[in-house]
Formats: C-alpha cells, structure tokens, sequence
C-alpha cells in the first residue's frame, strides 16, 4: 500500500506540473513551486537521482527568471548540496553552497546569522580531502606538488644572449640603411648636371 501511495504522489506532482505548464507557462512561480515540491520528494523517498535532475531543471529556469542573486534561488542551491551529499558528491556539494553563501552575503551581508551558519558549513564541507583536491586546496605537506628544478635558468647569460643579438640586428639594420644612403647619395650626384 506503501508503493501505491508514493506511486500516486510521485504522479500527481506530475500531473500538476503538466497541467501547469499547459494552462500557464513554463516558467509561472506555480510550476517552479510544483516542482521544489517533487524534488523534496524525492528526496524523502531517498529517491536523490531523480531529485538531482529536477533540481537542476529548477534552478536552470529560475536563474533565467530571476538572475544570479535572487533569494528564490537560495533554497534550490541548498537542496541540491543537501542532495549532492546524500550522493556522496562533497565537491559539488561544496560548489552549490558557495553559490548559496554568494547570495547570503549580497542580499544580507556577511554578518547575519544565515550567512555565518552557511560559511561554517562551507568550512566545513571544504575539509573534505574530496573537496580540496577539487579546489586545489591541499593543505598536508605530502599532498602538495613537489618542485624540481630540473632546467636551471641563468637569467644573466639569457639577457647577455638577447642584448648582443639585438645589438646584432640593429648593426645590421643600420649598416643597411647606411649602404642605401650612400648610394642614394652617388645616385644623386650622377643626376645633377653641371652648369655650362
């Protein structure tokens, strides 16, 4: 009986959201509210794939609708990390409550009680060895990339190296024009003509 009425619920949130968008539009506040509501869901149903994929679809529609730093877009950045990290996925999870602490800092500032309790859960979160090999945050002396010189530059011989060989080019750019000069200079004298 349990399968039945998950079954019905599942179709029912469908059934609004195709009616919805047939009677509406894709993008009324009403289709977008039916379907946070069939993503958590989902998500109580342990169903998280499915709940990822219309979160996703949600947040895409909202960033077209509302812009980058709406306040309707906090919730869906953080019911995606929630997702994310019942799937295991802590780097993507980390990526999306950035973007839920980027709106927490522009629409209250960075001192309320939401945005602190976001950027703790961030801090958190980017502990995670997953999480800093993605962010290149390696922080144990073992994890970080070992430096070896294996081609020792002498900066002095190279500037030696540039200098004569632009001294060369300059020479050779002036012995030329000074060759053409000269005879520039034998050509005109041939041309002028002395007075009778």
């Amino acid at each position: 009986d349990d399968m039945n009425s998950s079954m019905s619920a599942e179709l029912l949130f469908k059934e609004c959201i195709e009616t919805y968008v047939t009677n509406l539009s894709e993008k009324h506040a009403k289709v977008l509210k039916a379907k946070e509501g069939l993503a958590k869901y989902y998500l109580t149903q342990e169903k998280f794939m499915d709940g990822k994929h219309v979160l996703a679809e949600l947040l895409k529609q909202q960033l077209d609708q509302h812009g980058d730093y709406s306040l309707s877009l906090n919730p869906t950045y953080k019911l995606l990390c929630s997702t994310l990290l019942k799937l295991n996925d802590m780097p993507n999870a980390a990526f999306y409550l950035q973007k839920s602490l980027e709106i927490e800092e522009a629409n209250y500032g960075r001192k309320h009680a939401r945005t602190i309790h976001t950027r703790e859960t961030l801090d958190n979160l980017k502990k995670n060895p997953s999480v800093q090999a993605r962010l290149g945050m390696a922080t144990k002396e073992s994890e970080r990339p070992t430096f070896t010189v294996a081609k020792k530059i002498d900066y002095a011989k190279r500037d030696k190296e540039l200098y004569s060989k632009q001294q060369q080019q300059q020479s050779t750019s002036s012995d030329a024009t000074l060759n053409a000069t000269q005879s520039d200079e034998k050509s005109l004298l041939k041309n002028i003509n002395p007075m009778k």
